[in-house]
């Protein structure tokens, strides 16, 4: 099941489902670099309550990949750096206390 094209969206939905969306951004920043001891991530991404549609398929070298949720909507989208409070193409967006990880 191919997921990379929406894997933090989806966690997002997943969290948001289970009541726990304040718990997704130590889930997927935190806990793998204080396990393994490396250095956290400085950048960041924001997450906005937008729904995207997922395209049919994908074109991967010569293959065609059909990806998880083909043809249907997530809820979740990540923000582009252009549109982040302040952020320039290729400014880095620097983490901050946490709640602001989201947008809605």
């Amino acid at each position: 099941m191919y997921t990379a094209h929406a894997a933090i969206e989806l966690y997002a939905e997943a969290f948001e489902q289970a009541g726990k969306l304040d718990q997704l951004e130590a889930f997927a920043s935190f806990h793998g670099p204080d396990f393994y001891r490396l250095p956290r991530n400085r950048e960041r991404v924001i997450l906005e309550k937008r729904p995207w549609h997922v395209p049919a398929e994908f074109t991967l070298g010569d293959a065609t990949c059909v990806p998880m949720r083909a043809g249907e909507s997530v809820a979740w989208s990540l923000q582009e750096p252009e549109t982040a409070a302040g952020a320039g193409p290729t400014q880095a967006i620097r983490p901050s206390a946490s709640k602001d990880w989201f947008a809605s």
